[in-house]
């Protein structure tokens, strides 16, 4: 552990007394320096990268003192800006929580307030009449009161999804009453008190009967009870827009999220890491309240969900996370143990688990309560996605990370982040979409070095070629594309010595009797690449050296499925697999090698299955399978994008 002993502690506030917090560094406001622990940094960067996540922000809070905080990756596909310790992220629904504690804080300063009191107590704009009228602050705080969350769902029969118009509800700083005004009127979903049903819009109503009691705004109380006495210098309500990423498709995209200040109770605050980590802190230390543990131990009908928070391993853990279309946040406080640590996770990607990474992180501090898998993430689908894929698999116990859809720049940067990390690109494909190429990537943990050369002409193809074997390099995968009316050429290049080869432009017949030749000189075909040049259909192969390489193509779909059951029958499993047209329909083309290892394969599947009427997946799609295979100890081997 690397620690710098440079401990600053906060200034404390007279309503909630001493607060031990130390920051270390040696820093200035603008630029803080904090302490890291080395084998939480590995175990950060190695999920991000399992994820697919392009920025985070980690902290670690121990005996009242942050021991680990830092920025990873970046704001941007293309690398530039980095993620650092001052980088303001939202809160999303851990804005419940900071809510909770400041309700509780009033129930315990103020005899005219009571979390068991009925909200019309307080508020004069909430309906007086109906079930609406016996909701209490408590059912608020442990989503107990049947308000509708965002979306009506299927749990929320015969209620409209309430409507958000900013002219009207606002467009600015929070305001109780017209925030309360956008779903006031909704049906409840259930007798108050009779049910559970998570709800975003249940603390805007807890909010507003603070507001009324405390005689001050609710961002006021906030600040006064708990954002000032634990010095949160960057809070602050989340009006502007954010911007991160979702995965669509299996590809990365950029999202983003507006103005949320008209959910702050329950989803609109913002700040950088280091205040999440401080407020996880107060939590823990239970600074904050004069018995925090009426959070998580309150009875409220709920197995986990208390009062703004959830509660695990009978309350040794308590936790909450955020999620926007753009965002994923969470923090986990052990309040138990005797060091009262706290872990907070921001990452600007919707499809991410920062719960995940906050196990993990514990895990390499020593918790043993979990035993998270550091195996890659697979973002399933939401929704129909266009093209068909392949893939082969074989049982090898290693796994893979992919990156799918990206365009010509960010896939070289990705490409790069990658290897700075340890994977080497092993397989790629190329989608032309009319004068741009959308890039696919399996990429393989392993040393040594990787080369990656794209947008070549036929003839400068060549001339690379020989530049990088005559360097020590051999060509992997070769990928032929078009931009336009133009042909272009790629390879990937891996060390490596030996006779060695490569062929292109070769008729179906030549290629084959090429392929039978160097067979015979112990050379080994190990990758295809069919194309059209002027209408006819062309080949192009790697050779290397060894033997023991079986090559079939032009069958079709069926027969080339009934081909690879003889083939695995006889111990031959794929190394490449190819998808091409011709004038009889689709045709399918393998290269063979003798393996005792298990292998699966799937052909023809969409990026992310079939919805059916009612938005349920009626068949998997190839990502899965991925998923599946992957699971199972199967590597994916090759990659095919139809």
């Amino acid at each position: 552990m690397i620690f710098k002993r440079f401990f600053v502690p906060l200034k404390t506030n007279w309503l909630l007394g001493a607060v031990l917090f130390g920051v270390a560094g040696i820093s200035t406001a603008a630029n803080p320096v904090f302490p890291r622990i080395s084998s939480v940094d590995t175990t950060v960067k190695d999920d991000l990268i399992k994820q697919n996540i392009v920025g985070a922000a980690v902290a670690v809070v121990e005996n009242g003192r942050i021991v680990h905080a830092a920025g990873y990756g970046h704001k941007d596909l293309a690398r530039q800006t980095p993620v650092t310790t001052n980088t303001v992220f939202r809160w999303a629904s851990i804005s419940k929580p900071l809510t909770a504690v400041a309700a509780l804080k009033l129930d315990e300063i103020d005899p005219q307030f009571n979390i068991e009191d009925r909200v019309t107590s307080h508020i004069s704009y909430w309906p007086t009449t109906g079930p609406k009228r016996d909701i209490t602050i408590k059912q608020l705080l442990s989503n107990r009161s049947g308000i509708i969350h965002y979306t009506s769902k299927s749990d929320c029969p015969g209620n409209a999804s309430p409507s958000y118009n900013r002219r009207k509800h606002g467009n600015g700083i929070f305001n109780a009453e017209k925030a309360v005004d956008v779903f006031k009127d909704q049906d409840l979903c259930f007798t108050p008190g009779s049910d559970y049903k998570y709800s975003t819009f249940g603390f805007t109503v807890v909010a507003a009967a603070l507001e009324k009691q405390a005689r001050m705004s609710y961002n006021d109380w906030v600040f006064k009870s708990v954002a000032r006495p634990l010095g949160l210098t960057s809070l602050r309500q989340a009006t502007g827009t954010s911007r991160g990423f979702k995965a669509s498709c299996g590809a990365l995209t950029a999202a983003s999220e507006p103005s949320k200040s008209y959910v702050l109770p329950g989803g609109g605050w913002e700040s950088n890491i280091v205040d999440l980590a401080k407020f996880a802190n107060g939590i823990a230390q239970g600074s904050l309240l004069n018995d925090t543990d009426r959070l998580w131990t309150e009875s409220t009908g709920n197995s986990r969900y208390r009062l703004g928070i959830s509660r695990e391993f009978g309350g040794d853990v308590v936790s909450h996370g955020g999620a926007h279309s753009d965002t994923r946040t969470h923090m986990y406080v052990f309040p138990s143990t005797a060091e009262k640590r706290s872990i907070v996770v921001y990452m600007n990607g919707a499809h991410g688990s920062p719960a995940r990474t906050a196990r993990r992180v514990a895990m390499a501090m020593g918790d043993t309560r979990w035993n998270e898998k550091d195996t890659a993430i697979v973002p399933l689908c939401e929704s129909n996605c266009s093209d068909s894929f392949a893939g082969v698999w074989r049982k090898t116990q290693k796994d893979v990370v992919m990156r799918l859809g990206l365009a010509e720049n960010d896939f070289s940067t990705e490409w790069r982040h990658l290897r700075s990390a340890g994977y080497y690109l092993d397989d790629f494909e190329a989608r032309s979409t009319g004068n741009s190429v959308k890039w696919d990537g399996v990429f393989r943990k392993g040393s040594g070095g990787n080369a990656m050369w794209r947008n070549f002409s036929r003839e400068g193809f060549n001339e690379k070629w020989k530049e990088q074997s005559a360097q020590g390099y051999r060509l992997v995968d070769v990928e032929t594309y078009t931009k336009g009316s133009q042909r272009y050429w790629a390879g990937l290049f891996r060390p490596g010595s030996g006779k060695y080869a490569l062929h292109r432009y070769y008729d179906t017949d030549d290629f084959g009797t090429k392929h039978r030749s160097y067979a015979s000189q112990g050379l080994k075909l190990i990758d295809v690449e069919p194309f059209r040049d002027n209408g006819k259909l062309k080949w192009a192969g790697v050779w290397v050296a060894g033997s023991g390489a079986l090559l079939n193509r032009n069958y079709p779909t069926s027969e080339f499925g009934d081909l690879r059951n003889t083939r695995q029958s006889q111990g031959w499993k794929l190394v490449d697999l190819e998808r091409y047209t011709s004038s009889g329909g689709v045709l399918w083309a393998g290269v063979w090698e003798k393996s005792i290892l298990g292998e699966k394969l799937n052909r023809n599947y969409p990026m992310c299955g079939e919805k059916n009427d009612d938005d349920e997946w009626t068949d998997f799609g190839i990502l899965n399978r991925h998923d599946q295979w992957r699971s199972a100890g199967y590597e994916l081997i090759d990659w095919e994008r139809n």
